[in-house]
């Protein structure tokens, strides 16, 4: 199926915008990257704080040789590997102690298909600026329950936006409850793309369609600015939920977790 902005093969582009997200927010003395992959190690008590992503699976011995330093640690590790891998690699990692596995799925959607629908009763969707950078860390912090000291380095306030790229905008969005902030998304549009990402929503607010308002809403926020496509990366759980607005699943990709030495 062809996307209007992506290769014919679009699964590869997909992958590689969770990639450049990555590497795009964060820096610093705990990350390192390279041609070949990107890692970061906070050391914080969440396996998304501390990912390691590589672009080319096919790479046994830098995949072996990263899975089996991070193996070695004493706090939770996602490694992301942006193609399939072989089977003997995965069986590798198994024996490595990456026990848990979660496979994503790379979706686009041209937006004019996008599905119409109405909002939650009382949310409303607003799009933030620096100057509600802690207000939007603290949401997406909850909502997605990651440290916020990791949060606050990927919100509206942080190096990427406040210094993007020549062919990047970011877009930030808060959700709103009886003027309570309770779910979060972020637009990276890239080379006139728009990426999907940070899509949360307080627990207690879970079940309501939320996430399905947000991620459709930020979307038509700034749909006027003649953008054609989007893109985002989903659990299988998610999955459903992007295929209702009507987003298509192009590939797949997965994450394997390692919950870190008992010490």
């Amino acid at each position: 199926m062809k996307f209007k902005g992506l290769p014919d093969d679009p699964a590869d582009f997909i992958t590689s915008g969770l990639d450049e997200f990555f590497r795009c927010l964060l820096s610093g003395s705990d990350t390192e990257c390279n041609d070949d992959f990107f890692q970061i190690a906070t050391a914080l008590s969440h396996p998304i704080a501390n990912i390691v992503i590589i672009r080319e699976p096919t790479n046994h011995l830098l995949v072996e040789k990263l899975a089996s330093e991070r193996a070695l640690a004493s706090f939770p590790t996602a490694l992301c590997l942006l193609q399939t891998p072989t089977a003997e690699l995965d069986v590798y990692l198994k024996q490595a102690g990456y026990l848990d596995t979660e496979i994503m799925h790379a979706m686009a959607m041209e937006i004019a298909t996008m599905a119409g629908g109405e909002a939650p009763d009382s949310f409303t969707l607003k799009e933030v600026h620096g100057d509600q950078h802690d207000e939007w860390v603290d949401t997406m912090s909850v909502g997605y329950e990651l440290p916020r000291e990791f949060i606050d380095r990927i919100g509206p306030a942080s190096g990427g936006p406040c210094n993007p790229h020549s062919d990047e905008k970011y877009h930030y969005f808060i959700a709103y409850h009886q003027d309570q902030p309770v779910a979060t998304s972020t637009l990276l549009v890239r080379q006139g793309i728009v990426g999907v990402y940070n899509i949360s929503a307080r627990p207690e607010c879970r079940g309501k369609g939320l996430g399905t308002f947000v991620t459709r809403e930020s979307i038509a926020q700034i749909a006027s600015h003649g953008y054609e496509t989007a893109i985002l990366q989903a659990s299988e759980m998610g999955r459903s939920i992007y295929e209702r607005i009507g987003f298509t699943s192009v590939g797949t990709f997965p994450f394997y977790f390692h919950n870190g030495e008992m010490r």
